[in-house]
């Protein structure tokens, strides 16, 4: 009996034994390191950003040119079109260059005339020279001689002027862009009379690149 009961014991506090061993073994394990826990990884570039900012304002122009006409006569043809561009030089209206194509011949005859009166004036006063001296020619014919040189020189000098004036007047007959740039509506038609006692204004160039802000 004794040793049944022995057994029975002995059996008892082994299975106590075998149960608290598996508890220790979970609490292990319960109170352990938790495993590592899943992230999400985002990698950051670097990329341009525009920023726009819209401000209230007016644009002009860096220059404006008023095209008038500096000589007077009939606007024979005009070969733009409005709202273009231009360049600085282009031909935009052709003013009659009749009347400035005879102003210049008129001038050019002129100063023929007075390049033959100096030619003639400097042979007397040459030919009078060597003659004063010796009493052949009075004083007072060698003074007119030269007096009449130096009226002939002026008088080249005048025609020359002439001639050049002339000369502006019918390049002025082309009316040309002054500066580059948009050109707007055209102020006067074909067949107007312009320049007459005032530079007309023919047309308004605005040079846009750069303009103001």
């Amino acid at each position: 009996m004794s040793t049944i009961r022995g057994r029975y014991v002995f059996s008892v506090v082994a299975l106590l034994a075998a149960i608290g061993l598996a508890g220790c073994d979970k609490g292990e394990q319960g109170w352990g390191e938790a495993p590592p826990r899943e992230v999400d990884v985002l990698t950051v570039k670097t990329e341009p950003f525009t920023v726009i900012a819209e401000l209230p304002g007016r644009i002009e122009p860096v220059r404006v040119a008023e095209v008038r006409a500096r000589v007077a006569g009939i606007v024979l043809k005009r070969t733009f079109e409005e709202g273009a561009d231009v360049k600085a030089g282009d031909l935009l209206f052709q003013i009659d260059p009749a009347p400035f194509k005879a102003a210049l011949s008129r001038a050019q005859g002129e100063l023929a005339r007075a390049e033959a009166q100096l030619f003639q004036a400097q042979a007397t006063v040459k030919r009078y020279e060597p003659l004063v001296k010796i009493d052949a020619v009075s004083k007072q014919d060698f003074d007119v001689a030269k007096a009449a040189l130096q009226s002939a020189q002026a008088d080249k000098r005048s025609a020359q002027a002439s001639v050049e004036t002339a000369r502006l007047d019918l390049g002025y007959a082309e009316v040309r862009a002054p500066i580059a740039g948009r050109i707007g509506r055209a102020q006067v038609t074909e067949g107007a009379l312009v320049g007459q006692g005032e530079a007309t204004l023919l047309a308004r160039i605005q040079q846009l690149d750069p303009v103001y802000a």
